[in-house]
């Protein structure tokens, strides 16, 4: 006991008679100068712990490989997060020129005609939907106005109009 004492004190204090049967047994020689003063105070330390704790805080070849394992991961997984988010070029989309209209049909008053040649006149298809009476697709004549389709949706609060 008095070994251990000395050990993690450093032997400081008033020497004490002890009686002779309580006296331990000398240490060999070698035992005592063989573990320096750091080391000899951590052992005497640790034994002093629990052993749960003991085991827990103990560092094993096999608990630094799995935290070597989990920190490389770690690593690798942030070394990919930095190299997919950093900044790319990015190129515009080219614009589209806007549609040329001729003169002459901007003058007109009336709806345009069909592509086929003016047999059946052009028609917009709108899905109307929301606080109306009848949602769905509705089928308008070309130059229709949003009012139209609500009308023909039977808006709340209008009168319906029967779609064509």
């Amino acid at each position: 006991m008095r070994r251990r004492a000395e050990a993690l004190f450093g032997g400081a204090g008033p020497p004490q008679a002890a009686p002779p049967a309580a006296q331990e047994p000398e240490a060999p020689p070698g035992e005592a100068a063989a573990l320096p003063a750091g080391t000899a105070r951590r052992l005497a330390v640790r034994e002093r712990l629990p052993v749960w704790l003991q085991a827990r805080c103990a560092v094993e070849p096999r608990t630094v490989a799995a935290v070597g394992v989990v920190l490389v991961a770690a690593v690798g997984f942030a070394g990919q997060q930095y190299w997919s988010s950093r900044p790319r070029e990015v190129t515009a989309p080219a614009l589209a020129a806007p549609a040329v209209v001729p003169a002459g049909a901007t003058a007109s008053a009336g709806p345009p005609a069909a592509a086929g040649g003016g047999a059946a006149p052009a028609r917009i298809v709108v899905d109307v939907g929301g606080k109306v009476r009848e949602p769905g697709v509705r089928r308008l004549p070309a130059g229709s106005r949003v009012e139209d389709a609500l009308a023909a949706a039977g808006e709340c609060g209008r009168a319906r109009t029967p779609p064509d």
